[in-house]
């Protein structure tokens, strides 16, 4: 309510951090349903902003391949949203929201056909957890889905499997937010040391605006979750694969780790006007 009533949006998320810093209670509890599918939800502020990056409201097709209970969807018109969800309890919940379409496939498993570079935006926080399948099989989809690149069979967790599957439905131009476990490091090199093949994957087929780490223990406290966190904002799929790899010197600002709303704000938002955030990198580059 607070998201949809208020206006500009930096009011709107004044009042929602007022909201979650002295009202929103902490959801500390746990049920065999939340450990089973690896549960986080994503704070709802996240998804404002994820709203505002991907300009959702103004989208024509939205999807969430994991919903849950639809927080990343608090700017997305319902009867141009597509959820899915395999948790019963979620389920009912986004069908009540009444989105234009609610299903309950295997998120870790590929997409209809009829969905594949369909989407305007799509959202995602999926399960934390390991790619629990077989050799042969994690070589099929990675041949398949994410290019050819074998070297993912062997580290891919399931979030990034999920993701990968995910941005296949979105259009070339498309914009997309995903939440995945970890945080971005460089190595004593100043190379990526961690998810390394992931990343390789996707700086080199999407346009990534940016990857950002998150502090749990201040972000996603309230929903019960203080890991590791990072949020990845991509902007569209690369026509001609390119390999634009990060490097501790071309892009040291990654390693940051955001532990503020306000803070998160000022990254995503540098993001949405590329022109004001061209003349900005030039006034400090003359100074």
């Amino acid at each position: 309510q607070l998201y949809l009533q208020i206006t500009p949006f930096e009011a709107s998320l004044t009042a929602m951090i007022g909201f979650w810093t002295k009202v929103q209670p902490t959801y500390a509890y746990s049920d065999s349903s939340k450990e089973k599918y690896k549960q986080y939800s994503t704070p709802c502020l996240i998804g404002a902003m994820l709203a505002q990056y991907t300009k959702m409201r103004q989208a024509e097709a939205v999807f969430e391949p994991s919903a849950g209970n639809g927080l990343l969807l608090v700017g997305a018109k319902p009867h141009k949203t597509v959820t899915n969800e395999i948790d019963t309890s979620r389920l009912a919940s986004l069908k009540f929201q009444r989105f234009s379409e609610v299903h309950a496939l295997n998120a870790s498993e590929p997409f209809p056909e009829k969905w594949k570079h369909h989407f305007d935006v799509m959202v995602t926080n999926p399960p934390f957890a390991r790619w629990e399948e077989d050799r042969f099989d994690k070589n099929r989809i990675v041949a398949k889905y994410f290019n050819k690149h074998y070297e993912l069979a062997s580290f891919m967790r399931l979030e990034h499997l999920m993701a990968g599957l995910a941005l296949d439905t979105v259009k070339d131009t498309g914009k997309s937010g995903i939440v995945i476990m970890g945080h971005f490091v460089y190595g004593d090199d100043g190379h990526i040391m961690r998810y390394a093949p992931f990343f390789k994957w996707l700086y080199r087929h999407y346009k990534v605006d940016d990857v950002i780490n998150l502090n749990g223990f201040t972000l996603y406290n309230k929903q019960g979750a203080t890991p590791r966190m990072m949020l990845i904002l991509v902007g569209g799929r690369k026509k001609t694969p390119s390999m634009t790899i990060p490097t501790r010197q071309t892009h040291p600002q990654l390693e940051a780790i955001i532990d503020s709303y306000q803070a998160l704000w000022l990254r995503i938002k540098s993001h949405i006007d590329p022109l004001k955030k061209l003349v900005e990198q030039l006034k400090i580059a003359n100074r």
